[in-house]
C-alpha cells in the first residue's frame, strides 16, 4: 500500500474511533425525560451518518466520498462502468445514487438505547452501501412489510436479498449477496 492509501485509512479509523467514543458519551448522558431521549436520538443518528461516510475517506478523490464505499449495488457497478474511464470521479456518477444504511439508522438507534453494553457490537452493524434509486425504492418496499408484518424479521443483507438487490464488496471484489 501507498503511504496516501495508509494515511487515509488511519483518517478513516481515527473518524470511527472518535464517533464510538462520541457515541458512548451520548448514551452515558443522564436520560432525565422525553426531552433529552430526543436529543441522545438525534445526536446517535448523526454519528451512525458519520461511521458510514467514514468508508469513503479511503477513496482515491474525496469529492462525493459518501458514494464511493466498500459496498456497492449492481447497479452501482453497472453505472461506473457505463461512466468509462472516470466511474465513480465521474460528475456523473452520483446522479440517482443513494447512500443507504444496510441496518437502518431509527434500529440502530434504538438497539443503542436499549441496550448500551453492547454498542461496539451495536455500532459495527452501521455499514453504508451505495443503491441506485430504484434500489431504494425496492428495500423501501421491503421495510414497509417489516412495519405491518413484525413475524418478518428483513434485518442488514437480508432487507437486500429480499429486495433481490446484488451488493459487492469493491475492496476485495466479490459479489456478497
Amino acid at each position: 500500500m501507498t503511504r496516501d492509501i495508509l494515511s487515509k485509512e488511519e483518517e478513516r479509523d481515527k473518524v470511527i474511533s472518535s464517533a464510538y467514543s462520541a457515541v458512548k458519551h451520548i448514551l452515558a448522558m443522564k436520560d432525565d425525560g422525553k426531552r433529552i431521549r430526543k436529543i441522545k436520538k438525534k445526536l446517535l443518528t448523526i454519528m451512525l451518518w458519520i461511521i458510514t461516510e467514514a468508508d469513503g475517506l479511503t477513496a482515491k478523490q474525496r469529492t462525493n466520498y459518501k458514494y464511493k464505499l466498500t459496498y456497492r449495488s449492481e447497479d452501482t457497478i453497472n453505472k461506473i462502468d457505463q461512466l468509462g474511464e472516470k466511474g465513480e470521479n465521474s460528475p456523473d456518477y452520483i446522479k440517482g445514487l443513494i447512500h443507504e444504511h444496510v441496518y437502518t439508522r431509527n434500529g440502530l438507534v434504538n438497539e443503542l438505547l436499549m441496550s448500551s453494553q453492547n454498542t461496539d457490537s451495536i455500532l459495527k452493524k452501521a455499514i453504508g452501501c451505495v443503491v441506485s434509486k430504484d434500489e431504494d425504492k425496492r428495500l423501501r418496499k421491503i421495510d414497509k412489510i417489516r412495519n405491518t408484518d413484525k413475524s418478518r424479521k428483513f434485518e442488514g443483507w437480508n432487507r437486500y436479498r429480499e429486495a433481490r438487490i446484488k451488493v459487492r464488496n469493491t475492496k476485495t471484489k466479490v459479489w456478497e449477496i
